[in-house]
């Protein structure tokens, strides 16, 4: 997987969680980037391409607001 491929898809997630849960992009990629989706992605893009960007930005919201998966 390529870094510029790994970079779109947190940029994907970052517009997506301001999108859907109302915020501004710096305070969505501020959330985003200490999520645990980043090391995922880092880790493991393969597995993190499976599912869109919203998907993941849901994901983190979740993470953010205390549930567990």
């Amino acid at each position: 997987m390529s870094k510029q491929a790994i970079l779109e898809m947190k940029n994907y997630v970052v517009e997506s969680y301001a999108m859907l849960f109302n915020c501004n992009l710096g305070e969505a990629e501020k959330i985003v980037g200490n999520s645990s989706f980043i090391k995922t992605l880092n880790e493991n893009p393969e597995y993190v391409m499976h599912y869109d960007d919203e998907y993941w930005a849901r994901r983190i919201n979740n993470e953010v607001n205390g549930y567990v998966h």
